[in-house]
């Protein structure tokens, strides 16, 4: 990051904490895709070489690897590492127990990953298939996700869902209407709060007289955390969120007494008009740790980052409507307390209607595409189309299903 060239103006949320766009925050837009690219495009300005393609991962990943290497020792920083003690040590030796003086917070994981790509590859050669089982099953959970500048392979890593594309809606026709509900969370500022966040979310589809299309969204969050420093309640009943322990971590620095904040996009059918927006916070309310005293000065825009935000407009409500990927976009700040549940509603038209059946067309089917961000907890998802007098729902499915 201190060798980037460029002085880049930030997203807008992230002005809450930064000065300036760097590498490290390069990962903003909802398609990987563009991401990526921009990830490669900014390592190399950085001083680094033209790369042939980007992997991300989460630490689901390294647990998993840990499994099959069993533990690795770092005496260099007083520590060995396992599948179940590896996150929380890495937070804790670059966030905390790190050299001030040398000023390498990231050196731990720089030394780490070495050793770790060594003990697997001096796996048995019967062991192979092990490690082969935990990366497919890791990509099927999209905690791995690849690009490729070569267009050929990039084209066969999103046919395989490995590439972390949004899909393309089809035009709706008089047979066939497809819907589609997304999200997508960046933490900014709310330390390293998500995996305390147990999450629902409520989909409602109602069909008018008139034949218009009503959906709301219903997204609950409960923040498993203690103001007093002892864990929280969860009451919600959603699906299971593990906390990490942060037993090595220092007392005013502990996740589960942090504030939880995001800033959340919604992506939803190109063309919906935003009809009412509860539960988000205006962004002049959101805490933020930067003083940001001469604005933009100095900085230069981003032109991919500059076209996404010059289709934003922001509402009374707080909630920024835009468009990015083929969607339209509802985007908001969500703040949860330690302990708390905050609730948000968006309730918008739909840019299609629902046609009276005839002789001609009599069947009507209509799909929902869910997407959420890759590498998120499952989030509990339920969803309710309510058609009018006239109408009879002839078939339903899945009726329920659970998916990484």
């Amino acid at each position: 990051d201190g060798q980037l060239k460029d002085f880049l103006v930030p997203p807008i949320p992230l002005k809450k904490i930064t000065d300036r766009w760097y590498a490290r925050d390069a990962n903003w837009f909802a398609d990987f895709r563009q991401s990526a690219r921009k990830v490669a495009h900014l390592f190399e300005r950085s001083g680094g070489p033209t790369v042939d393609g980007v992997l991300a991962v989460t630490p689901r990943v390294l647990e998993g690897m840990l499994r099959l290497t069993g533990p690795i020792a770092m005496p260099d920083y007083g520590v060995t590492v396992t599948a179940d003690t590896v996150v929380d040590e890495t937070q804790r030796l670059v966030t905390f127990d790190y050299d001030r003086v040398a000023n390498e917070p990231k050196a731990f994981i720089a030394d780490l990953l070495p050793r770790v790509l060594t003990e697997l590859l001096s796996l048995p050669r019967d062991r192979w298939g092990e490690l082969v089982l935990v990366l497919t099953e890791e990509l099927k959970r999209k905690s791995i996700l690849v690009y490729f500048r070569d267009a050929d392979a990039q084209q066969r890593v999103v046919q395989l869902g490995w590439g972390g594309a949004l899909p393309s809606l089809p035009p709706p026709t008089s047979s066939v209407l497809t819907d589609h509900l997304g999200q997508v969370e960046a933490n900014v500022g709310g330390h390293k709060t998500d995996t305390l966040i147990e999450q629902a979310l409520d989909y409602d589809v109602t069909a008018g007289s008139d034949e218009t299309l009503t959906a709301t969204v219903v997204v609950t969050r409960h923040h498993q955390g203690s103001k007093s420093k002892t864990p929280g309640g969860a009451p919600l009943g959603m699906l299971g969120v593990n906390p990490p322990s942060s037993q090595s971590l220092p007392p005013d620095e502990d996740p589960k007494t942090k504030t939880n904040i995001v800033f959340e996009r919604v992506f939803v059918p190109s063309g919906s008009a935003l009809l009412e927006a509860r539960g988000y916070v205006p962004s002049a309310r959101v805490p933020s740790p930067l003083q940001r005293s001469q604005g933009d000065e100095g900085l230069v825009p981003d032109e991919d980052l500059a076209h996404l935000e010059s289709q934003w407009e922001e509402r009374e409500s707080g909630i920024v409507v835009g468009s990015e990927a083929g969607f339209t976009t509802f985007g908001g700040w969500v703040v949860t307390e330690p302990e708390e549940t905050t609730v948000t509603v968006l309730r918008y038209r739909l840019p299609f209607r629902l046609p009276r059946p005839s002789l001609l067309a009599s069947i009507l089917r209509y799909e929902l595409l869910l997407t959420h961000q890759p590498g998120h907890s499952p989030v509990l998802t339920r969803a309710t189309l309510r058609v009018p007098t006239g109408f009879r729902i002839a078939w339903t499915g899945p009726a329920s299903a659970l998916q990484g």
